[in-house]
């Protein structure tokens, strides 16, 4: 058996195929200290996720990758990481609701950076499982549904000409029913998932518009993110469930076996 880059490995397979035989990209052989550390390194470098931003992959996935090292060794599950990443989002939430918009703003890139562990852990430990998948998911729901109406009450109370509080309330909404539709695609037993709904998914659990409420918070300008979340969730619904019909409309007929 060969590494990716063509290294002999200490292990011999037997296939019926006279090519020879390749393991993946993070096998390598190690025999010192400097190809262990290389190889510690490669491992962690194939841990990301088909969900991450570009913000992802050079802020959150770097950082949240420091305190993966450390979780590691620790007793505790990427459930509840994933739990601790939904709570301190939500109460980032509530800095934003009493108008501390930039210390709401910097909890928020604190649940993102904690956001990447929980995948870390389940890929690097062989924990993944389909509960996990579904709690992270669940939990950046909630943390997007009280953070644009957290933000949507904070910017009302110190403004309450503003059109926030019904924009807030757009975003939550739009931010329900997304949720809805991607639940119902998901759930579909039509032999496989579509490459536009691995998309759709991936984007409802994209974290790299935390930097951009950040950016704003410190600019004074989080009215500018409300309406692009209050327009923006809604067409992303739409798009969703235009997918997802034009995809039932596409699909062949079930033909009845005859007795």
């Amino acid at each position: 058996m060969f590494s990716a880059d063509d290294t002999r490995l200490p292990v011999e397979m037997t296939t019926r195929d006279t090519a020879p035989v390749r393991a993946g990209k993070v096998a390598t052989l190690i025999t010192d200290a400097t190809s262990a550390r290389k190889a510690e390194r490669r491992l962690w470098a194939s841990l990301a996720s088909s969900a991450d931003g570009i913000v992802d992959r050079f802020l959150y996935r770097p950082l949240g990758r420091y305190l993966s090292k450390i979780l590691i060794r620790a007793p505790f599950s990427p459930n509840q990481v994933s739990i601790v990443s939904m709570l301190v989002g939500i109460f980032s939430a509530w800095f934003f609701a009493r108008g501390y918009f930039i210390s709401g703003a910097l909890l928020l890139q604190l649940s993102a950076s904690v956001d990447c562990v929980d995948g870390d852990l389940a890929r690097a430990l062989y924990k993944e499982s389909r509960l996990g998948k579904w709690l992270d998911l669940l939990g950046d729901q909630f943390v997007h549904v009280a953070v644009f109406a957290g933000i949507g009450f904070g910017l009302a109370s110190s403004d309450p000409a503003s059109p926030a509080l019904a924009l807030g309330f757009s975003a939550v909404l739009g931010t329900i029913i997304s949720f809805a539709v991607m639940v119902r695609l998901m759930q579909r037993k039509n032999g496989g998932r579509s490459s536009v709904l691995e998309k759709l998914i991936d984007a409802a659990t994209n974290r790299d518009f935390s930097l951009l409420v950040l950016l704003l918070a410190m600019v004074g300008r989080l009215d500018l993110f409300l309406w692009m979340a209050g327009i923006g969730v809604h067409l992303f619904w739409i798009i969703a469930f235009c997918s997802q019909w034009q995809s039932v409309q596409s699909a062949p007929p079930i033909s009845e076996k005859s007795a």
